[in-house]
């Protein structure tokens, strides 16, 4: 399980980068905030669960982990998967932008 939740973790930063799209140059003229739950902005972790600039959300690498642990939900796919579906929804209801 714990290789599980490692390759979850790896595709999530790849599917950050591929997802990204444009330049660098054309977010930095943009309005870009950074959204994450309140279990996730308390383990201080180094990204961000989704970026809005402009109009758009960018979310990508969310997994079925219980709330405030690393371990995924027990059970397998459908808790695992119901799992990702409530942490999406903790990022996109904690609509306050993180300071960075």
């Amino acid at each position: 399980m714990e290789r599980l939740l490692k390759a979850g973790l790896i595709l999530a930063a790849i599917g950050g980068f591929a997802t990204a799209g444009g330049s660098p140059v054309a977010a930095e003229s943009e309005h870009v905030h950074f959204y994450n739950s309140p279990a996730a902005a308390a383990a201080k972790l180094p990204f961000s669960q989704a970026v809005r600039v402009g109009d758009v959300l960018y979310m990508s690498g969310a997994i079925g982990v219980l709330l405030g642990k690393m371990e995924l939900a027990p059970g397998g796919l459908e808790p695992e998967t119901k799992q990702m579906m409530e942490n999406i929804g903790e990022v996109l209801e904690g609509k306050r932008p993180d300071v960075r």
